[in-house]
């Protein structure tokens, strides 16, 4: 348990210093997420996300910060973790948390959760071209 609590502390303070990139938006919200916390975990890629709500959300948040990750080959798609605010950009009160992990579910083409997929599977696939280039071995040449 103190574990999980330290692990969970640990992946929040990574977001609270981010560098949100607008991503996408709707009418009804808008889409950030922050680069520098991509990561591979277990082969599966992990990256955080926000979503800033036009107007208050039903459970009273007005946006949201979530840690996506996705498993590329079977194209799907799962929160980590996650916090809804009662401010904009991840401020003020929470109002609601999530400290473990969702159900894995297949992103619906046209949506944010595609979008989010095709985020982290694009970086996914550049891993694993970066694996597969040969590593220079000891020299072999004569002199």
């Amino acid at each position: 348990m103190q574990k999980s609590l330290a692990v969970a502390a640990l992946m929040f303070a990574g977001a609270v210093h981010a560098e949100w990139i607008e991503r996408a938006s709707s009418d009804e919200k808008t889409l950030f997420v922050d680069y520098d916390t991509i990561n591979i975990v277990r082969g599966n890629p992990r990256l955080w996300f926000m979503f800033e709500f036009s107007s208050t959300n039903t459970n009273g948040s007005k946006s949201q910060k979530t840690l996506y990750e996705a498993d590329c080959i079977e194209g799907r798609l799962r929160v980590l973790s996650g916090r809804s605010y009662s401010g904009s950009k991840g401020e003020g009160k929470v109002i609601s948390s999530l400290d473990s992990p969702s159900s894995w579910v297949y992103p619906v083409p046209g949506t944010f959760h595609e979008l989010v997929s095709k985020d982290l599977c694009d970086f996914w696939h550049i891993d694993k071209k970066i694996e597969n280039i040969p590593k220079p071995g000891p020299s072999t040449g004569n002199r």
